[in-house]
Order: structure tokens, then sequence, then C-alpha cells
């Protein structure tokens, strides 16, 4: 019978991270982007679509989700994040695991590909290679995510959301915002290693689509070194970038071979 469940593993730090699981054969891990959860997955059709060829699991990242969400910057660390998803594999029994990540998730995907010979293959959709985010980047997410962040942590989250401008139409979605551990987050990746496709260790495949456009800016940059490493990129026709999770049907339709192969 499927399950589908909310799971917990505990990692070295303490922190608790979340997944779930479906289907049976080799461990496929979905990995979210950043600010979202692992339910987007599933609510566009990939536990469905996946289950018959693997044990799909999809994880909450720290910060985000029904995982633990801690305020110290050093719990976001590059080797924290990579070490909660091997976490959950070894949670799942899983020695080796494919890795599917989406932005931030993808990034993820990427990090793991190029460090850890437990990844047999890597699907990233919605990043690119070498660094992510500037400090430029990250200060400019701290001008808009730190009033928001206080407010959320004040002792009247509503008063002081509707206080920043906030409208009522809005106000249940900035309140549950994680905009502390978005923050956080941002923050780290300004130091993670800026990965090239030569790094990585296991077959990947980049996908991106035609209205993603700063990713595919990147990508178009990076074509000779990523074709160099035998890296495949499939670029769909008029996706942007949250729909290179939200059309699933498209996505398998490009994905599933590589995984399958």
């Amino acid at each position: 019978m499927a399950t589908r469940m909310t799971e917990f593993v505990t990692t070295s730090d303490g922190t608790r991270i979340a997944f779930e699981r479906e289907g049976a054969g080799p461990v496929l891990l979905l990995l979210h982007n950043l600010s979202g959860s692992r339910r987007y997955w599933r609510q566009s059709g990939y536990f469905d679509a996946l289950a018959p060829h693997f044990t799909v699991a999809a994880m909450d990242t720290r910060g985000f989700g029904e995982s633990d969400a801690p305020t110290v910057p050093t719990a976001y660390a590059e080797q924290r994040i990579l070490d909660d998803v091997m976490a959950v594999a070894d949670a799942l029994g899983a020695q080796h695991t494919i890795l599917w990540g989406h932005s931030y998730g993808a990034t993820i995907a990427r990090q793991l590909a190029a460090t850890s010979d437990r990844v047999t293959r890597a699907v990233m959709a919605g990043t690119a290679f070498g660094p992510i985010f500037t400090e430029a980047d990250a200060t400019g997410a701290a001008a808009r995510l730190e009033p928001l962040a206080q407010a959320q942590e004040s002792t009247d989250p509503e008063a002081a959301v509707a206080a920043l401008g906030v409208s009522p139409e809005e106000r249940a979605r900035a309140l549950a915002f994680p905009a502390r551990s978005t923050l956080l987050t941002i923050r780290s990746m300004t130091t993670w290693r800026p990965i090239q496709p030569s790094d990585l260790r296991s077959p990947a495949l980049v996908v991106t689509g035609t209205r993603d456009t700063q990713a595919l800016a990147a990508l178009d940059e990076q074509r000779e070194a990523i074709a160099a490493a035998g890296i495949e990129v499939v670029t769909l026709p008029n996706l942007d970038h949250g729909q290179l999770v939200t059309e699933c049907a498209v996505v398998l339709s490009a994905v599933l071979p590589f995984l399958l192969a």
C-alpha cells in the first residue's frame, strides 16, 4: 500500500527533516525550490507518474515545509544541507540515489553530484553552474525580507505585517512565507562551492525553458563547458521557471528517458 504520511529523520545537529515516499525500486529523491516545500511535487503529479518505476521520495529542506527551521546562520551551511539529503537517503535505506531538483533543489543536486559517489544520476531543472548568489544578491534579499522576518517574529505578527503595508488579501500568505529561512539560505549560498560541469561525478541532465530567462542566459554562456563534460541540456518551449515543475507531462517526456536509461 502506498505510503503518503510524513516521515522524519533527525540529522547530526538535531534538526528534524520531513519527507514522504511512495512506490518501489531505485530511490529517486525530489528536491524543491527556495521558499517552497515538497508538496508541489505530489500536487503536480510526479508521485503518480514515477512510483511505478521508483521509490519516489520528496523532502522538505531545513527551514521549509514541515522540517525544522533553525535560526542560526551556521545551520544553513552548504555541508549541513547536503548532509540532510544523505540523511533522508539513509532513512530510505538507499546507499545510492537519483536526485531531481528544481531551482534551489537543483543546486543542491548539483553540489551532491559533484561531491558524493552515492548519486547515480542528477536532474537539474532551473539552475546553472558556477556561483548562484552574490553578496549583492544577499544584500538585496535582506532589504526585502528582513522587515518581514522581524514582523513575523514580533509579539503581534499580524499587526506588524499589516504595518508593513501588506494588503488584507495578502497577509495570510505573508505571515506564512518562510522569510527568515529564505534569507539565511540565500546568505549561505553566497559561500557555496561554484561547481562547474566538469566537476560532476554522475550522469546529469539539465532542464530549462525558453521563458526561464535567468537560468537560460547563464546556461547559454556555459554550453561549451557543459557539452565538453557530456551533460545534456534540454530546453522546453514556452516554459518559465515555475512551469519546470508544474507542467508535469511536458517535463516528464524529457526527463523520464534519462531516468530509465
